[in-house]
């Protein structure tokens, strides 16, 4: 059995790196903007997916930089249409975007799509290191435990971590709901635990530590042996953090990106990371099976 599937990844393995870089990143970066565009912005909900969609059926199209200006001009409208409502993922498939513009539009595509996402990755962890870092919140833990208390996609990590019920987070949404309605002086008391509270003090370490690692490996070549271990610990942030903090695009374009900075002769990395990029739909669902997880290991019916 064991042999089996180890033969079954080494064939996949073998596929996935006879498979040229560029072909392969440019088409799950359409498909990234397919899936995942601005909840909000009707224009990219119709645009973003004739364009990605033409990209993704039209090989030839793919190596054009029309294409890529049309979706980078209507990514570029909705950043500058609503930049105080967009997710922070939407700046990076932005400007990960002007990297596939440049990339097309360069004799050596592959090694211009390499060098952008290691550069983008990099500094994408460096400045969100830099920012919590002369964020008091952030460090104290408040922003972690006020997050886990009204934000929706974060309710199944709140009743694994903080032990609340999901009735409690849903009234919390209510008050949050009725204080912005209310005068500026109106007061209310979210329903919370002590649990939560140090749980979300020890998660906001972890995740400066992470992220940190991840901006000095990307950036930092000379660490040496540590730069060659970059995507293990990219990997490591993947699958410890969308799991519970369930945003499928960022999860979709860190892998792209991931790959597409992965040196060729490691087929086997460069197939975990499509792997993970296939699965990110069924990933970001495991939040919800978390109740039922922990009652069965609970013993609770």
């Amino acid at each position: 059995m064991m042999r089996s599937m180890r033969e079954a990844v080494q064939r996949a393995a073998a596929h996935v790196e006879a498979l040229p870089t560029a072909p392969l990143v440019l088409s799950m970066t359409a498909l990234v903007l397919i899936l995942y565009p601005a909840p909000f912005n009707l224009s990219e909900q119709l645009l973003l997916p004739v364009f990605a969609g033409a990209l993704l059926v039209l090989p030839a199209l793919r190596q054009r930089v029309t294409p890529w200006l049309l979706v980078l001009m209507t990514m570029t409208a909705t950043m500058i249409l609503f930049w105080s409502g967009l997710d922070n993922h939407q700046y990076l498939i932005t400007y990960w975007c002007i990297a596939c513009v440049l990339a097309v539009q360069a004799d050596a595509t592959e090694d211009v799509l390499r060098w952008n996402a290691r550069w983008l990755i990099g500094l994408c962890f460096f400045f969100g290191t830099f920012t919590k870092l002369i964020w008091g919140q952030f460090l104290d833990g408040s922003f972690f435990s006020y997050q886990f208390l009204i934000d929706a996609r974060l309710e199944h990590a709140a009743v694994l971590f903080g032990g609340l019920q999901l009735e409690d987070l849903q009234r919390n949404r209510e008050l949050v709901g009725m204080l912005l309605a209310a005068p500026p002086t109106a007061e209310a008391t979210l329903i919370t635990s002590q649990q939560l509270i140090v749980a979300s003090q020890i998660l906001s370490v972890i995740i400066l530590v992470v992220e940190a690692l991840l901006a000095a490996v990307f950036l930092i070549p000379r660490l040496g042996r540590l730069h060659q271990l970059r995507d293990l610990v990219l990997f490591f942030f993947l699958l410890t953090t969308y799991p519970f903090a369930p945003v499928p695009g960022f999860a979709a374009i860190l892998s792209v990106m991931g790959l597409a900075q992965c040196p060729v002769d490691r087929p086997k990395t460069r197939l975990t990371y499509l792997v993970f990029f296939l699965l990110i739909p069924l990933i970001v669902r495991l939040p919800s099976k978390i109740p039922h997880l922990t009652a069965f290991l609970l013993g609770q019916p």
